[in-house]
């Protein structure tokens, strides 16, 4: 019963030309594979249909894109036959074998300028003390443990003066054509191109993203030369997702092996800079898989003043990125929307262009290293902490957006991020008794100046807002008759609260209590 992939492995035929791709997911038990005779399994009771379904539709390929066991059950299916994808889903639903059946989709970088100019550091980093970068610095609270960032981008040059020290070196492995350190990846010493599945991230000075948004989080501090990063006792480790052939594609199949790559490497933070409109629930399950390892993941929303919700952004698994001003203003480009978790400079901002050379540009892409790197930061110093510990701590400590239309309709998120205060209460979330309750997705609440935000998508009974400390004593108490649909702003006594961290929490008689943490 379990080895109906074998159906799948005998259509891996010649490369030829094809129209449509597909992502399939097998079900548990039909997903194991041995290399059998076919005619074993004749008998079948969905063998020959499988079979049959798929050379009706000309499938020219069908294989398996992952390594790992776990994702064995994954298929790319390509196929010349331009009848509608429902039509073939519909097919290959009947025979329930099947968990998941999606198109192939393709994702786009989330930058504005094509190619920055490569002024030497003409454009100072403005971004880097707005967030509070110096006060890190000069507090030394960061740094405590080496911790990897995994950039899954375009094309990275490695050498650039700036960064190569900061780009990780997998000790394990050299230049031998072999997997020395039997990871299932030949050579992979500075990170791996999941594209094009050799060891070369670099493809030429032309292409600017990769290497732009890696500075952001890897920049060399204190070297006397070029730009700074927040991060610090960083290792990046590249992972080139776009293949030689068309740097601007990125297709599902390389997104999979690029998450899968950075899984296995074990790193602790993935930035991604680039979105889609499509949501494919296969890599919704790997990404499922990989936040269950304790993988913090960060993605940009878009570059279009839209609320279309972007993906992997949108995913609850993944912190959703979007841009603002010097001003503390979304900025023009940006997309915005109920799935945003959190706001970060992406407005002339100043980074790494290949060459050695320096640039500026526009863009969620880079708002989106900027916070991973923070996260990179926040798991320094406390590598114990899980990513929802994270986005708590990012979400908690971050600065109310001046675009109040927008931020207090819960379009934008906790607000812009404040990089001094979310490190600076990674130990305080650590060391108190705090309420281990999460908030659910469904009401919002956030903390500006002396009022409570509410947020819900209902009408609320009779409801409390309780404001404590973290030791749990009682600062204030406010009851309400009711709570309605929408925004409700609830003044509170300032001067009780004492420049403290604060929790706040809902209690209705319609819904489960609600809490958050404030700094």
């Amino acid at each position: 019963m379990k080895y109906i992939a074998i159906a799948l492995s005998l259509l891996i035929q010649s490369h030829l030309t094809f129209s449509h791709s597909f992502v399939v997911k097998l079900k548990k038990e039909y997903s194991s594979y041995q290399e059998i005779p076919p005619n074993t399994y004749k008998g079948h009771e969905y063998y020959n249909q499988l079979f049959g379904i798929l050379h009706e539709y000309e499938v020219t390929e069908a294989y398996r894109p992952l390594k790992s066991k776990k994702f064995e059950n994954i298929y790319i299916l390509k196929i010349e036959d331009n009848r509608p994808f429902d039509s073939l889903k519909s097919l290959l639903s009947s025979l329930d074998i099947f968990e998941k059946i999606e198109p192939y989709s393709y994702y786009r970088y989330d930058n504005i300028s094509e190619i920055p100019n490569d002024t030497f550091y003409s454009i100072h980093q403005w971004y880097l003390p707005h967030i509070g970068a110096e006060e890190v610095w000069n507090a030394n609270i960061s740094a405590k443990n080496e911790i990897k960032i995994a950039i899954i981008d375009q094309s990275f040059d490695i050498n650039h003066v700036d960064l190569v020290e900061n780009i990780y070196t997998n000790e394990q492995e050299t230049i031998n054509g072999m997997d020395d350190d039997e990871n299932g990846y030949i050579d992979d010493i500075n990170g791996w191109d999941a594209a094009d599945s050799d060891n070369d991230v670099f493809f030429s000075n032309s292409h600017f993203h990769g290497t732009f948004v890696a500075g952001f989080a890897g920049a060399i501090n204190n070297n006397g030369i070029g730009i700074s990063a927040l991060s610090q006792g960083v290792e990046i480790i590249p992972i080139k997702v776009s293949p030689n052939s068309n740097q601007d594609s990125i297709g599902i199949e390389n997104m999979m092996k690029a998450l899968e790559y950075a899984m296995i490497m074990n790193v602790d933070v993935i930035s991604m800079s680039f979105s889609t409109n499509n949501r494919n629930e296969i890599l919704h399950d790997l990404i499922k898989e990989i936040y269950s390892e304790g993988i913090t993941m960060v993605a940009s929303s878009s570059n279009q003043p839209t609320t279309k919700k972007r993906y992997p952004a949108a995913w609850d698994e993944v912190i959703a990125v979007t841009a603002s001003d010097e001003n503390d203003l979304k900025t023009s480009f940006a997309g915005y929307g109920n799935y945003i978790d959190i706001v970060a400079p992406g407005i002339d901002m100043f980074s790494l262009v290949p060459g050695n050379a320096y640039g500026t540009a526009d863009g969620t892409s880079f708002s989106t290293p900027l916070v991973a790197s923070i996260c990179a930061q926040i798991k320094s110093v406390n590598p114990s902490l899980s990513p929802e510990d994270i986005i708590e701590i990012i979400t908690s400590t971050a600065i109310p957006m001046n675009d109040d239309s927008l931020f207090l309709n819960g379009q934008l998120g906790a607000g812009r991020i404040d990089a001094f205060k979310a490190i600076e209460m990674t130990s305080i979330y650590t060391s108190s008794p705090l309420i281990e309750q999460k908030q659910p997705s469904l009401i919002s609440l956030n903390f500006i100046e002396s009022n409570v935000v509410i947020s819900t998508p209902k009408s609320l009974s009779r409801a409390v807002i309780l404001i404590t400390n973290v030791n749990g004593q009682i600062i204030q108490k406010v009851e309400l008759d009711s709570v309605k649909q929408g925004t409700t702003i609830v003044g509170i006594n300032q001067h009780k609260l004492k420049n403290q961290m604060i929790l706040v929490t809902l209690i209705s008689d319609s819904n489960i209590p609600v809490t958050r943490k404030f700094f």
